[in-house]
Order: C-alpha cells, then structure tokens, then sequence
C-alpha cells in the first residue's frame, strides 16, 4: 500500500476515533483487563503481593530489603477495601495506567497525538505493563514514578 492510501484510511479512522479517544478506551480497557483477569483466575496472592502486605501493616519507615511505598500502598488499599483480596490486585493496574498518561502526555508534546498512540500501545509490548502488572513490587511502582520524572512532571533533583 502506498502511504496516500494509509493516509486515507488513517484519517476516516481518525474522524470516528480520534486518537485520544482511542487512548482514553485503552487506559480503560487496559485497567479492568489487567485486574479483572488475576482477580478471577489466580487463587492466590502473588509472593511479592503478600510480602508487601505483611511489611504494610507495620507502616516502617524502612525494610530491611526495599523501600515501603509498595507496602504503604497496598496496606492502604487493603484497609480501605476491608482486606477484600480483589482490591489489591488494582494497585498495579493503576500504577502501569499513570505510566501510560505520563507516556501519552510526552508523546503528544514530541511527535503529535496520532505516533502518540502507537507510543502508548506499544507498551503494551513491554512485560511490566501486562504480565507483571498483578506482582505489584518495587519494579511496578516504579513505573510511573520513573514515567512522570522523564516528562518533567515530577520534581528533578538540583544540580549543585
């Protein structure tokens, strides 16, 4: 196919779905699939989960093996929810989600709201945004900790 051609087909697509509007579907999508399905199929709380939870309740400033915001966040939710174990499985798709805007809002700004699109579902590619997504760990959260700081939404350090 010659590019006019997927031009063409590009911008009837892009009347009846703007990229946006594809990008807001995806979150969407992309959150209830990635905590519905460990919900429903694991029966058990991954090891890093139930670490995290029971490091959680003790609300230490420090672990002896990593830093406790997994922890703090999960004992969080878990105290909200009434340690009703589906609720514990939305941290990481809420975490890989703030990942996704902050991937959004950079590609926009760099290349335009259609490669936009194609940036976000490219992630899609990558494992700690699917498959590690219920082994909510230090590597999860990090996510859009590390996603905020490259788009200049998250303080920077001073140089001295």
């Amino acid at each position: 196919m010659s590019a006019t051609v997927v031009d063409r087909r590009w911008a009837g697509l892009s009347e009846r779905w703007p990229p946006a509007r594809i990008f807001r579907t995806f979150l969407a999508v992309h959150v209830l699939i990635w905590w519905l399905l460990p919900a429903l199929l694991q029966h058990n709380l991954p090891l890093d989960v139930i670490e995290q939870l029971a490091w959680g309740r003790e609300w230490q400033i420090v672990y002896f093996k990593h830093p406790p915001l997994p922890a703090w966040i999960l004992e969080a939710i878990a105290t909200l929810s009434g340690r009703w174990p589906a609720a514990t499985y939305v941290a990481g798709p809420l975490a890989s989600a703030l990942a996704l805007v902050a991937v959004w809002r950079l590609s926009c700004t760099l290349m335009g709201q259609r490669r936009a699109v194609l940036a976000v579902l490219a992630q899609g590619c990558v494992l700690y945004f699917t498959i590690f997504i219920p082994e909510f760990n230090n590597n999860v959260v990090l996510l859009p900790l590390w996603a905020l700081w490259s788009t200049g939404a998250w303080p920077k350090p001073r140089a001295n």
